[in-house]
């Protein structure tokens, strides 16, 4: 690499660090260190820049025209020595590129040291953030990217902990500053005494304090918004995994169900967040109960292809000529996915199947996931949906989690957030949720209200056991070694 300012800072160490790239400088004015990447220089000062007609207005129109000019001339130009051009030597040697992480864009970012104050506020640039209470008077790392500055990640001592959030101005005067710090006011607040509750569910003018913000949390827990990575992974979902892997083999069509809440969106999306994005390209549509026409209309949004028409026929012809240029030109396989496919009219079955046919129907080049409710199974037995039918090749069902596979659901999730010990004495939430994931994660949140008259009814009867919420706040302080009480 070049031996400029750009290519000897800190931050450029530090990327190339995280994935594992040697950075290696070569000597200072021999250029012959450098020789392929300066003989590309060269061409395009002879081939590109010597022969623009006019001088673009802007940088963006700059780079449109080199990006038409590599596409069009440089990269279809056999070369004197390899005898291949550059698009066809790279195609033939894929294998050999190695896949990108999936958080590739928070490999690229800053890096800043703070020191938490007593008021739990670190600053970036002016702008104020509030860190978790446990990190009182630490000093921390903070990670974040220039253009989405409100997405700062904190570490301490080498371990992540979590997302920070803008402070809250009205919620930091309201939290009670002790001398020993933010673990004595946390353990004080998590016990079950009248003006001590994390949240007044009053019905008029009451406050709502977060779990997150209460017990000082690294994120809010049971988030439907999960990186791949800290998805439970269960038989069900590396079920979907590998019939999915199946259909793209074979370019067929699958189908995936279950209850509403039961995952299935989860499980295609981590399903397909494994695919290497340089071989495949997603097209994920939802699905509604209009026409196919708009169906049609948001595959082409996702094919970046704007158009006014009503006609089947215009909108087919983009779609398969968009489909055509990714496998043939491109070499990407596309997958078509669609979402709360149970929604889809009876009339949109029996035409869908129409858009998966090239060259008489001896191409497999869109192949298809339909996920929905389990309602989507029983349509496609009609007699105008078994041309779609029949080129269905996997199944997948995703049933109501047992008893323990919740009470896993429930850990994994509070372990995600920074709590160690389960605040639950048992996996009782597959009672209240019928084994529904979902329905557990939104009954969590709105537990305030049972908690607080639950909590009202032992104070009257001189009970002192503490509910499970104010475990649950009691579970962030507990050493590993101990067990929250019931």
């Amino acid at each position: 690499m070049d031996n400029g300012a750009a290519f000897r800072s800190r931050h450029l160490e530090r990327i190339c660090a995280s994935l594992g790239i040697a950075l290696i400088h070569s000597r200072p004015y021999t250029p012959q260190g450098r020789g392929k990447i300066e003989r590309f220089f060269r061409t395009v000062r002879s081939r590109f820049i010597s022969r623009l007609d006019d001088q673009p207005d802007t940088l963006a129109q700059l780079n449109e025209r080199f990006q038409h000019w590599l596409e069009t001339d440089y990269l279809h130009r056999v070369h004197s020595v390899t005898a291949m051009t550059p698009f066809n030597r790279f195609a033939a040697h894929l294998e050999m590129i190695r896949e990108a992480p999936a958080d590739l864009t928070d490999h690229f970012r800053k890096e800043v040291r703070r020191r938490v104050s007593k008021d739990r506020v670190v600053t970036i640039d002016g702008r104020l953030f509030e860190a978790p209470v446990q990190l009182i008077g630490e000093r921390v790392t903070l990670l974040f990217n220039d253009d989405r500055p409100e997405r700062v990640e904190i570490f301490c001592k080498g371990q992540s902990c979590g997302l920070l959030r803008p402070v809250d101005l009205v919620v930091n005067t309201l939290v009670k500053r002790t001398k020993n710090g933010g673990e004595e006011m946390l353990a004080e607040t998590s016990t079950c005494r009248p003006g001590r509750l994390p949240f007044d569910p009053s019905a008029d003018g009451g406050w709502i304090m977060s779990y997150r913000t209460f017990f000082g949390l690294s994120a809010e827990p049971f988030r439907a918004d999960l990186a791949l990575e800290q998805v439970l992974t269960t038989p069900e979902l590396l079920g979907v995994q590998q019939r999915l892997d199946y259909v793209l083999r074979l370019g067929a069509i699958m189908l995936v169900t279950g209850e509403v809440g039961a995952g299935t969106s989860t499980a295609v999306r981590y399903s397909c967040g494994t695919l290497h994005h340089s071989r495949y390209k997603t097209l994920w549509v939802t699905a509604s109960a209009g026409s196919i026409l708009e169906l049609y209309r948001q595959l082409l949004a996702e094919l970046d292809i704007a158009t006014a028409s009503s006609s089947r026929a215009v909108l087919t012809r983009l779609i398969r000529a968009q489909i055509d240029s990714l496998v043939a030109g491109k070499k990407q396989q596309p997958l078509l996915i669609i979402d709360e496919a149970s929604l889809l009219r009876l009339d949109v079955f029996a035409e869908l199947h129409t858009i998966t046919q090239f060259e008489a129907d001896s191409k497999p080049w869109l192949p298809m996931v339909l996920a929905g409710q389990n309602n989507l199974a029983e349509n496609l037995l009609y007699r105008t949906a078994i041309p779609l039918a029949s080129r269905i090749v996997a199944r997948s069902h995703l049933p109501a989690v047992t008893r323990q596979a919740m009470g896993e659901y429930l850990d994994h999730h509070l372990t995600i957030v920074g709590i160690k010990n389960s605040p639950f004495t048992e996996p009782g939430g597959n009672r209240h949720s019928s084994g529904l994931r979902r329905a557990l994660s939104q009954s969590q949140p709105s537990c305030p209200r049972r908690h607080d008259r639950r909590c009202r009814r032992k104070n009257t009867r001189g009970n002192s056991g503490a509910c499970s919420v104010c475990r649950l706040g009691a579970a962030v302080i507990q050493p590993s070694n101990t067990r929250s009480t019931s």
